[in-house]
């Protein structure tokens, strides 16, 4: 079939619409959903037909910004500095979003403070990402913002809330089991013990990191010994006073892997310590830890690249404007290792 014999009837054939739906976006008569629009300029685009320059035009100008909003925690932290301006980028080359995206820094990490800012936010918005600690609090407030039809994607750390649409993050597991077999080998003996730092049990990344990392020990190197988890509150402060008291108590320690939260402060602590002799480290986020890897006092980082997961994020969230959408999971995004030899 050529162009010029294709009428208005075959495009509508095509498409499995009237033709005076068709002709409705033919000649703007009428508003027409842009989901239907596509499928019309598809169905022309396939036939040939004289007159998908001017459908694909006028869908153009069907385009409705989606408002959209992300809360990340501190800002303090290089990693979310770092997110947020790969957010801002990424955002700026999406006309469906472009400069209105709201990037909000929640400092005070706590499961109130979250839940309060998504319930601000969410009435201003159509879809909403959230880095945020797993609890009640959190699962309330992510289900009154779908009450409003405000879908809510979780953003670096999982959600265990039924409402939640999507998680954009890494597969923290088996970046606890990737983190467990390079101490494995680091480690100058074949025995000893292995201290864990985690920010916070609430949050599922650092759980889930932490469950693989050990799972990982159980099966693979039931020799070494992996200690109780040191909650430092994802403050440096903490995390210092831990891993230097936890380093001067075990003389046996063979590594330390810092699941996430208080890693300057660990750092610090090790960089003291390695006066005396090199304790293999282990910890997440290339933004936080690129100096230590530098110096040596961290010998591996576990990396999930900031624009990666900003254009998963910004896609789950166009994702999630569209009603007959499912909440299923979209794919992991791939976690990067890095050493001082490949930065």
């Amino acid at each position: 079939m050529t162009g010029s014999r294709i009428t208005m009837i075959d495009v509508a054939r095509n498409a499995g619409v009237s033709v005076a739906t068709v002709d409705r976006v033919l000649n703007r008569r009428a508003p027409v959903r842009q989901a239907t629009a596509q499928r019309i300029l598809k169905a022309a685009q396939e036939l040939q037909y004289y007159a998908s320059p001017l459908l694909r035009s006028y869908i153009q100008t069907l385009r409705v910004p989606v408002r959209c909003a992300i809360l990340l925690q501190r800002r303090t932290t290089a990693f979310y500095q770092a997110l947020a301006s790969a957010l801002r980028q990424k955002a700026h080359a999406r006309p469906e979003i472009g400069a209105d995206l709201i990037i909000e820094f929640v400092d005070a990490v706590n499961s109130t403070a979250v839940a309060d800012r998504i319930r601000n936010v969410s009435p201003q918005v159509d879809a909403l990402a959230v880095v945020a600690l797993d609890h009640p609090h959190i699962s309330q407030a992510i289900g009154e913002a779908a009450e409003r039809g405000v879908r809510t994607v979780a953003l670096v750390s999982d959600l265990s809330s039924e409402e939640k649409y999507d998680y954009v993050g890494i597969n923290n597991r088996s970046a606890g089991r990737t983190a467990a077999w390079f101490l494995t080998r680091l480690a100058r003996k074949t025995t000893g013990t292995i201290g864990v730092i985690t920010g916070s049990h609430r949050y599922l990344c650092q759980e889930s990191r932490e469950s693989g990392f050990r799972s990982f020990f159980r099966e693979q190197a039931p020799r070494f010994h992996v200690s109780e988890a040191i909650v430092c509150l994802d403050d440096a402060a903490i995390a210092y006073d831990a891993a230097r008291e936890f380093l001067e108590t075990h003389f046996d320690c063979v590594g330390i892997y810092n699941a996430g939260g208080g890693e300057q402060g660990t750092l610090q602590a090790l960089k003291e310590f390695g006066q005396r002799r090199h304790i293999p480290f282990v910890c997440h986020e290339l933004t936080n830890a690129r100096e230590a890897l530098i110096s040596g006092t961290a010998d591996i980082v576990i990396d999930q690249n900031p624009e990666n997961l900003a254009e998963r994020c910004l896609s789950a969230l166009l994702a999630s404007r569209d009603a007959s959408a499912s909440r299923t999971r979209s794919e992991a995004v791939p976690f990067g290792v890095y050493t001082s030899e490949n930065l």
